[in-house]
């Protein structure tokens, strides 16, 4: 059947797919989300050379995916998501041009192959939600095109340091990683970096030291970890904007420095109810226009307040230890008491 590019069986109660799939010569797109009954894909499945969109998520019975056994060049995106899937195999990288990979809540999934690192097209990279995922592989070579990587929610205690390696990525989501104990020291080196979340990472202790000037690094958050306090070379993040610390029941310090970043717009460290004395602000901070130090130990807010010139909103609600605030404000902002 030369002329037909789309094929959609998502819903139905297929169990497998015949091997003479391969007939269809142009299909480009193949839906098979949501068929609940599907137990296999044909290892023929690689012969299929138009084929671009293979989407089999939501397919909670299968638990392979078969050998890619011929070069695929077409196939961009693979969503696997929400299947029954344990591992990959190793041939996965004879999708030689895959741009999309999504595995997020493939809660059977166990271990990624090394052979990833080898997929030098691939922009997107999801295993979110995949609990039984212990160990991200060593990157073994450099992949220029991957941009964002979602591991939020895996079982992974900690990243390899060849994650240097990844050096376009741009979005960073290790959220609710509950085993995760560090970060990599060498995670500054990661020039392209905009986005990181390790928030709900209860198990994370420590921040790294920021050696390198990140400049593009413009979200970061951290809220409902176990860091206590974060290191003075946080000025290093010279574009950061978002600094979320919500909920850090262990944090008992901020750094002084911090006054120094002059990008910061957004400051949360509610509920941070160890958090006793807010820093001097020892230089104007002109953009930082949102404070929230509520539910912290706070007894007082230093004169030097007065330094947060564009401060238009300041939540203080639940800070039982306050004895008094706003006597040093000279311009209006929303206060919450």
């Amino acid at each position: 059947m030369k002329e037909l590019s789309k094929l959609c069986l998502g819903g139905t109660a297929i169990k497998e797919l015949p091997a003479s799939i391969l007939n269809l010569t142009s299909l480009v797109t193949l839906n098979l989300n949501d068929c609940r009954e599907l137990e296999s894909l044909p290892s023929s499945i690689s012969h299929m050379k138009s084929l671009t969109y293979l989407d089999v998520s939501g397919c909670s019975k299968l638990e392979k995916f078969p050998e890619i056994l011929e070069v695929m060049k077409e196939l961009s995106k693979l969503c696997l998501d929400g299947t029954a899937i344990k591992e990959l195999p190793a041939s996965i990288l004879n999708i030689s041009s895959l741009v999309t990979l999504k595995l997020n809540d493939c809660r059977e999934l166990e271990s990624l192959p090394s052979s990833i690192s080898h997929m030098k097209s691939l922009e997107y990279l999801d295993v979110s939600g995949c609990s039984k995922l212990e160990k991200f592989p060593e990157i073994l070579e450099v992949m220029k095109e991957l941009s964002k990587l979602c591991l939020g929610g895996t079982a992974i205690k900690e990243l390899p340091a060849s994650i240097l390696n990844l050096t376009s990525l741009v979005t960073l989501k290790l959220n609710d990683c509950r085993e995760l104990e560090s970060l990599p020291n060498n995670i500054s080196h990661m020039k392209s970096l905009e986005y990181l979340h390790v928030s709900g990472c209860s198990k994370l202790e420590k921040f790294p030291e920021i050696s390198e000037v990140m400049k593009k690094l413009s979200e970061l958050c951290l809220d409902g970890t176990a860091i206590k306090e974060l290191p003075a070379s946080i000025l290093n993040l010279t574009s950061l904007v978002t600094l979320k610390l919500n909920d850090c029941r262990e944090l008992e310090r901020l750094p002084s420095s911090i006054s120094h970043m002059k990008s910061l717009k957004h400051l949360d460290v509610s509920g941070c109810s160890e958090l006793e004395k807010f820093p001097k602000i020892s230089e104007v901070m002109k953009k930082l226009s949102e404070l929230c130090l509520g539910g912290t130990a706070i007894k007082e807010l230093p004169a030097s307040i007065l330094n947060l010139t564009s401060l238009d909103t300041l939540n203080m609600n639940d800070c039982r230890e306050l004895e008094s605030s706003k006597q040093h404000f000279s311009h209006e902002i929303s206060y919450i008491p």
